[in-house]
């Protein structure tokens, strides 16, 4: 899945699926050192579309609840050497890695964070199949 990474938006770090203590690791260890916005996707999101949990204009909150536990990290307006430092600055907080991560991009902002999972894990399968 190629494409641009949208940049209309601040830059913002979206997770979803991480315990308290990885969120306050994300907000001072990453965020704090990217002058980014930390947004913690809340339970039950799993249908709504990723333009509408970035903050993106035109989209509206799901009817429908579903919840997706999977850990993940979305970046919202990040492009070239601040995604690097952002990527950087994870690895440092958490040694053990992270599996799923996506920057969001015209094609992506139009799926649902259960979509994106999905083709973050099926992805995240072929590369380690090698």
């Amino acid at each position: 899945m190629k494409s641009r990474p949208v940049k209309e938006i601040p830059e913002k770090i979206l997770i979803n699926g991480f315990s308290p203590e990885d969120e306050e690791k994300f907000s001072s260890r990453v965020c704090k050192g990217l002058s980014a916005e930390l947004a913690v996707i809340p339970e039950g999101s799993g249908r709504e579309r990723i333009g509408f949990l970035e903050g993106a204009p035109g989209y509206c909150k799901a009817e429908e609840k579903l919840a997706v536990s999977d850990r993940c990290v979305i970046f919202s307006g990040f492009t070239g050497k601040r995604l690097d430092k952002a990527l950087g600055l994870i690895r440092e907080a958490f040694p053990e890695g992270i599996a799923l991560k996506a920057v969001v991009t015209p094609s992506n902002r139009e799926m649902t964070l259960s979509e994106l999972t999905e083709e973050l894990k099926r992805e995240h399968e072929r590369l380690h199949k090698k």
